[in-house]
């Protein structure tokens, strides 16, 4: 995933960088995600078309307000990015964010949980947590985010049973921007050694 919003330290904000990444996703068999936060729909779609992403995070209130418009346009056929809504929880496992209907939760790739301050490391109590249930309508399920790491990943995804899980400061290097190879590989190594138990 690339951070687009120009707001976060991690934003990818070159261009020619962002398609490079995301061509590089492509050749190794993996999607390539850019992340929003408070972009319209015009917006969301002219960037990850530029840069060459196949789904669009929808991570902050300007950019989950877009989503009616961009599913309109997905169906005009203006473009073909897969959604990703992301709602937050409270460190009890509430959901605080406002769900995404029935009907666009049908059109969704994924419905992602995170915590109350995305991008902090805070996580939520996974063993409380009840998947709303968007999360069972969406193409491809949820996605658990927030205070994920190597070191509790694997804990994270046998409590909470999500269909992925997504990360950002968990692996990042002690600049906070750049990933850290090592905790990269650990953090992948640790999640599907708790797919497979």
């Amino acid at each position: 995933g690339l951070i687009l919003w120009p707001g976060s330290k991690r934003s990818v904000k070159d261009g020619a960088e962002a398609k490079r990444i995301c061509d590089e996703a492509r050749a190794g068999g993996a999607r390539s995600v850019g992340v929003f936060v408070s972009e319209c729909a015009a917006e969301v779609v002219a960037v990850c078309e530029a840069a060459g992403a196949d789904l669009a995070q929808l991570h902050g209130d300007g950019a989950r307000a877009a989503l009616p418009e961009l599913l309109s346009a997905r169906e005009r056929g203006e473009h073909q990015l897969g959604l990703v809504y992301v709602v937050s929880a409270r460190e009890d496992g509430s959901v605080v964010t406002e769900m995404p209907s029935d009907e666009q939760a049908a059109q969704l790739e994924y419905l992602l949980v995170d915590g109350v301050n995305p991008g902090s490391g805070e996580s939520f109590d996974w063993d409380a947590f009840e998947p709303p249930r968007a999360a069972s309508l969406t193409r491809g399920g949820w996605l658990l985010a927030g205070g994920l790491a190597p070191s509790n990943v694997a804990t994270a995804a046998s409590s909470a049973r999500p269909d992925g899980v997504d990360v950002a400061s968990g692996t990042a290097d002690d600049s906070g921007v750049r990933k850290d190879h090592e905790k990269v590989r650990a953090f992948v190594d640790n999640a599907r050694a708790a797919v497979a138990a």
